[in-house]
């Protein structure tokens, strides 16, 4: 027997051994808002990337286009059973191929140019880093952001600003949160045009200090912004469906002012109450909130 050429075999295979036992499997779906009432945004997205706590970073190419229509976008899969190997990751890129990206304001068949600062879209995980485990699965849930409008970025343009926000969750810890309002002369009061799509619903992190801001394009910007997915033919009983939202204290804030997400605006906020997400269900507004914006 040639000892030789076995000793190498030998050390080969116990190498893809230590490699298989100090990673784990990763799965990672992505939905989204609708970026408006009638328009349509399109990403082209061609990699997505894990930075380790070390400072490394790994990645997986895709070829995903993600549309995001006036229902937002639906769970969508980007990766399913990959091997990661184990640590922290404290951050999530994906990365827009802005010249196959675009985005239609009205529906029509027109589609206009987006304008995105460099090329990826970052989800700084903060306190909800995840941990991968040697030889376990970790299924994560990416929530972008595109918020209720893309208005152009000045009026002789025919780019779009894009100032999108991208949440981690990790999907075993998020929950699906259906929110109503019955309070019919409040939102006449604060939705005069009575858009059945309004008032916008701001979802917002307690804390962060800045949790009355309007959409500016910062790091204190609403996590969400979503719009009435339920509407009857009056004003009252508005239905806002929000799906994997991550376990944590919450507050919420409607609006029916126009909030361009690239300015600094001064909007009003009414019918603003603090919730706690820690189980499916439905949170009534009238019920949870001492402001007497939310009145019947």
């Amino acid at each position: 027997m040639n000892n030789r050429r076995i000793l190498p075999a030998l050390i080969a295979l116990a190498g893809l051994s230590l490699l298989s036992a100090c990673a784990g499997e990763l799965t990672v779906d992505i939905q989204g808002d609708a970026p408006s009432s009638d328009g349509e945004l399109t990403l082209k997205v061609d990699r997505i990337e894990f930075l380790h706590s070390d400072g490394n970073t790994q990645s997986f190419d895709l070829d995903e286009t993600l549309s995001f229509d006036s229902n937002g976008l639906s769970s969508t899969n980007l990766l399913s059973g990959e091997s990661l190997r184990e640590g922290v990751y404290t951050e999530v890129r994906l990365r827009i191929v802005a010249d196959d990206s675009s985005y239609d304001d009205d529906g029509d068949s027109g589609t206009d140019p987006l304008e995105i600062s460099g090329s990826t879209i970052t989800a700084v995980a903060d306190n909800r880093t995840f941990r991968m485990r040697a030889d376990d699965t970790e299924s994560l849930t990416l929530h972008l952001a595109s918020y209720a409008s893309l208005p152009l970025a000045d009026t002789d343009s025919t780019v779009q600003d894009f100032e999108p926000v991208m949440q981690l969750i990790r999907t075993d810890f998020a929950y699906a949160l259906s929110v109503t309002l019955n309070a019919e002369s409040a939102l006449a009061t604060y939705c005069a045009d009575q858009d059945s799509r309004l008032p916008r619903l701001y979802l917002f992190d307690t804390d962060d200090s800045s949790a009355n801001d309007d959409l500016d394009g910062g790091s204190d910007d609403a996590q969400r912004v979503v719009m009435v997915t339920t509407a009857n033919s009056s004003i009252a009983d508005r239905i806002w469906t929000l799906p994997r939202v991550a376990k944590g204290d919450y507050r919420i804030a409607l609006s029916c002012d126009d909030d361009d997400p690239a300015s600094d605006e001064d909007i009003t906020f009414f019918c603003a109450a603090e919730i706690t997400v820690d189980s499916a269900g439905t949170v009534v507004l009238d019920d949870v909130t001492d402001d007497n914006s939310c009145t019947d």
